[in-house]
């Protein structure tokens, strides 16, 4: 075989693995998404919050908590969360867990009134208990 032949079949064997990854690789992704869907790890519904976080409900979910807007009580019922069990007070405690599990910075946009994401709800749900 020439040096001309030789470097091409390197190449296509280059191109092979690297194929071989990337459908390994999409394969994996898919598997992932498909288990995240079904099994609703941490009690999170991902098809209902993702639509939530999208499209938020400006209807009343049928509990009105003082702490919390109608958008904010519906992403926590879509998590599976009930808006009644979350407390209408704040203590000290419940405010040192949000701080430690969320960050100082992001546990005082949340009480200023920023809308909770998938991540801050998975990371605190705890706090709220």
């Amino acid at each position: 075989m020439s040096k001309e032949k030789q470097g091409l079949k390197i190449w296509q064997i280059i191109f092979i693995i690297i194929g071989m990854l990337a459908t390994a690789f999409v394969l994996l992704l898919v598997i992932v998404v498909t288990a995240i869907i079904l099994i609703k790890p941490w009690g999170v519904n991902v098809i209902d919050t993702g639509s939530a976080l999208i499209n938020p409900p400006t209807e009343s979910t049928g509990y009105d908590h003082p702490l919390l807007t109608p958008q904010q009580e519906a992403l926590l019922q879509s998590a599976g969360i009930d808006p009644a069990t979350i407390p209408t007070t704040i203590t000290p405690a419940q405010q040192q867990c949000a701080i430690n599990a969320l960050g100082e910075k992001r546990a005082m946009e949340l009480v200023g009134g920023a809308t909770p994401n998938i991540n801050d709800i998975t990371q605190a749900k705890h706090c709220l208990e």
